[in-house]
């Protein structure tokens, strides 16, 4: 069963910067690299992050903070020259355990226009190690990631971003 959604005490555990390569390939869709720089559980009471904010400029993080506590979806934080700056949220999960992993990225290749639909696959991921084993409050998980232009098709940008999020294996 899958849903779709679309849109335009602190705990720290800071790890390296994540590469991930797309690995659905589709003729009738261009996949899209992207890099995790972030990915986060918050709560009222609970903050836990995974990935080197250190490196991300501080406008971008502040933004992502704000989107901690958010709806699902796909929200631009911030564009630049160069790259794309995306917040991905999977919204309230039940247990401190439970989250996502990005499976694909990719943008409809049939009637490209300058500005398409981003769309974005993942799946729900549970037994997450998060620093915390049990919460009696609903948590939110959210993922920044970086599209670089440079790896988008010519002479677009993006429109709108769609996630497609697959329940628990």
């Amino acid at each position: 069963m899958s849903l779709l959604l679309g849109c335009s005490s602190n705990i720290t555990n800071e790890g390296n910067y994540s590469k991930y390569d797309t690995v659905y390939i589709d003729t009738n869709k261009l996949s899209i690299p992207f890099t995790q720089l972030v990915y986060s559980k918050n709560s009222s009471n609970f903050n836990w992050q995974s990935g080197n904010s250190e490196e991300i400029l501080p406008e971008i993080m502040e933004k992502y903070k704000e989107l901690a506590i958010i709806a699902p979806g796909g929200w631009m934080v911030k564009e630049t020259p160069t790259e794309y700056y995306i917040c991905l949220s999977i919204g309230g999960v039940e247990a401190v355990t439970e989250g996502f992993e990005i499976s694909t990225i990719n943008i409809p290749s049939d009637g490209l226009v300058t500005e398409p639909l981003l769309s974005i696959t993942a799946k729900r991921v549970s037994n997450e190690i998060s620093g915390i084993s049990a919460m009696n409050e609903t948590v939110y998980v959210t993922s920044l990631i970086t599209i670089l232009k440079e790896d988008l098709p010519d002479n677009i940008s993006i429109g709108a971003i769609s996630l497609l999020l697959e329940e628990i294996l």
